[in-house]
């Protein structure tokens, strides 16, 4: 059983001014009724869509915080910049590693996918005009999650991702604790007691059939240095994989992965136009 279902729903134009707080226009949520649901019941989900018939394209934006922390609160921004372009958004709360250890994170968005592939159609969406976008773990996963879905025997057909847009990831996480080893408790939480690295890594999962990347990094971001952006670039290029890689000058990890990045380069305009590139 999916832990996705839909309950109810609300559209909201691209018209109307954003609402303070955001949750004075409630979107449409689902909630966590199956199997793989943690105790504080993570698997929920919130939808906005532009007013209209659609089909819109969708775009599954995935929230950071060092896999520990975080909600999909931190996505609706984002969320509803994209609707005066016509795209959909999903927001997913997924399993923390206070209570579930990798690929507790990984099979949550797997399920997401698989919930949007089931029942965009109901809310307007267009399954086969897919994107994930992310920052920080939710960068991490966007990658993760990306390319696992992109191959057998979790390619699943009633969907198709046409871009992923990682900003702040990790994607080499044996490289990033050699980096920065003051963050051993982050990824001993993530592995738990058997996962690898390389489980959880995303270069270790790239493979011919992944689609366009475009990531982003700040050069002075010491949470997570830009190298692990350089790195999966590289190995993307090497395997014939569509890729840019921005590297923003003088940004930090925080100011990228604010409900405003910093623009023109690392924000919503660079957001906006890699998707408008890919899924209009």
């Amino acid at each position: 059983m999916n832990p996705f279902t839909a309950t109810y729903r609300i559209p909201v134009s691209p018209l109307l001014p954003t609402p303070s707080p955001l949750e004075a226009c409630p979107p449409w949520r689902g909630e966590g009724r199956g199997e793989g649901a943690s105790a504080a019941q993570r698997n929920t989900l919130d939808v906005l869509t532009p007013d209209g018939p659609g089909p819109f394209p969708v775009v599954v934006i995935i929230h950071g915080g060092g896999w520990r922390e975080g909600s999909n609160a931190a996505a609706h921004h984002h969320a509803r910049m994209l609707l005066p372009l016509g795209i959909a958004s999903v927001m997913p709360n997924y399993r923390l590693t206070t209570t579930d250890p990798h690929p507790a994170q990984q099979d949550d968005i797997l399920a997401v996918l698989d919930w949007v592939g089931a029942n965009a159609r109901d809310f307007g969406g267009d399954p086969m005009r897919l994107a994930l976008l992310g920052w920080s773990a939710g960068g991490h996963l966007v990658a993760q999650v990306g390319l696992l879905a992109t191959r057998l025997p979790l390619k699943n057909p009633a969907y198709r991702i046409r871009c992923l847009h990682p900003v702040c990831g990790v994607f080499d996480v044996a490289q990033w604790l050699r980096d920065c080893p003051q963050y051993a408790p982050e990824v001993n939480a993530l592995l738990g007691p058997s996962a690898t690295a390389s489980d959880a890594s995303p270069i270790s999962h790239i493979n011919p059939d992944a689609p366009p990347f475009r990531l982003t990094h700040g050069t002075a971001d010491t949470v997570v240095p830009p190298n692990q952006s350089t790195l999966l670039h590289d190995a993307l290029q090497r395997a014939n994989i569509p890729v840019e890689c921005l590297l923003v000058p003088n940004e930090r990890h925080t100011s990228l992965c604010t409900p405003r990045p910093s623009e023109p380069l690392g924000g919503m305009e660079g957001f906006s136009s890699f998707l408008k590139k890919h899924l209009l």
